[in-house]
Parts: structure tokens; sequence; C-alpha cells
């Protein structure tokens, strides 16, 4: 599990562009479209933070969903968990893939903009985001925008097993977000042409990928242990005197 959160950790950290892509226009409006409505920095921080704190919190329901689809024991089923983790590690190469710029989306990204058309409405009843409530509920329905990486973390909650790993899961990809979200709000002027650059997300693509792999292997290496270690077959008796 923890190379699992690990991974989920990195995914986060590694989808700073394609989130400044989705969501820093949001995250800018909304740190600078406080002090218009007379709020004071302070508020305005506030704001910011909850409506992050809405958007973890709605990848976490996200990956509790994702792991209710086999709730069973690793052991009890081992096949099909393998199964879901090499799902998981293609997703998450295609999404690498796509942060490199080397693919285009996909067709689960294309159905998920349909059904944003009618989330969208709601996120704009709640502007202006000038009350904590609407920066909570921003971040919940924000966390909905057809986002492939976040779809390509769905196997990976799923192979954990269980609702609470599920969660785990997708709470750690949220935090490893974090970072590039909040440098949206502060640094955006500044970075946003330095990671524009083609060989920066190429880069950021590949360390995706790569990531992917190694974890696709670990998570074969682990369950070939477990393996061992039940078999009868594998143990190794020693004939009395």
């Amino acid at each position: 599990m923890i190379s699992t959160l690990l991974l989920a950790l990195g995914s986060g950290l590694l989808s700073t562009l394609h989130c400044w892509g989705m969501c820093g226009s949001l995250i800018a409006a909304l740190h600078s479209g406080a002090p218009a409505a007379g709020l004071p920095a302070s508020a305005r921080h506030r704001l910011t933070a909850l409506y992050h704190g809405g958007r973890i919190a709605c990848y976490s329901l996200l990956g509790a969903a994702g792991g209710s689809v086999l709730p069973l024991p690793v052991s009890a089923n081992a096949t099909a968990y393998r199964v879901l983790q090499s799902v998981a590690a293609l997703a998450l190469v295609l999404a690498g893939l796509r942060l490199a710029g080397w693919r285009r989306g996909s067709w689960l990204e294309a159905l998920g903009l349909r059904l944003w058309r009618y989330i969208a409405p709601l996120t704009r009843r709640l502007w202006p985001i000038d009350r904590p409530w609407r920066a909570l509920a921003s971040g919940l329905l924000w966390g909905l925008l057809p986002c492939g990486l976040v779809y390509a973390m769905l196997p990976v909650a799923a192979a954990t097993g269980s609702a609470t790993n599920g969660a785990l899961t997708l709470l750690a990809f949220g935090l490893g977000t974090l970072p590039g979200m909040l440098g949206a709000s502060l640094l955006a002027s500044r970075l946003t042409p330095a990671f524009s650059q083609r060989g920066v997300r190429r880069t950021a693509g590949a360390a995706l990928v790569v990531t992917a792999l190694v974890w696709w292997t670990l998570q074969g290496l682990n369950a070939a242990h477990h393996h061992a270690a039940s078999d009868p077959h594998s143990q190794h008796v020693h004939p009395g005197p």
C-alpha cells in the first residue's frame, strides 16, 4: 500500500502542468476576485484553502467508489487484482504520454466532457466565490471536471481492494497536486511560460510513464512474494532425526 500511496503522490506532483491547464484559470480568478469583492487577503487565502479542500475531498470520494469495485482481500482474488493493476499502469502510461504531448485525449475524457456540460452550470451559480460555503462547494464540483489523470488513478484505487484504501490513494494524489495548484494562484505569471515549454512537458510525461511501470513491477514482485510465502509446496520440510 505504501508504494501505491507514493505512486499517487508522485502522479499528483507530476500532474502540475495538466492541472494548470485544467484549473489554473479558476484558481487565478478566485485569487484575484476576492479583493474586488472587498475581502482581505486572509479571507482570500481561506477561500482558496476551502476550494482545494473540496476538490481533494471529491477525489477521495471517487477513490472510495473505485476501491469498492472489488472489495475482497487481494490474496482471495490475486488474478483479478493483478489485472486491475495492469489496467491502472496502462492508464497511467497513457496519461503520461498525453502529458508529454505524444497522444490526444481519450474517449473517456470526451465522455466526461459531455457529462461536465450538465455540471458546469452549477459551478457558475456559485460565483462570485466570496463565501466559505461557495468555495467548498466549488471545489467539490470542480473535482468532477474531466481529467485524464484522475481517471487514470481510479483503476489504481480499485486495485487497492477497499473503499478506505481507494480513498487514501486519491487523497494522496490530491495532496500531490497542491503545490502546483497553489503555485497557479501565487506564481502563475512567472512560472507558466517555463512550464509550457515542450521539453518540460515531455520530461514530466516520461517521468509519469516510468513511475507507473516501476509501480506495476513492484506490485508484481509483491504478489509473487506473497504467493510463494503462502504456497505449501514452496516450504522446505526438513527430515527428522
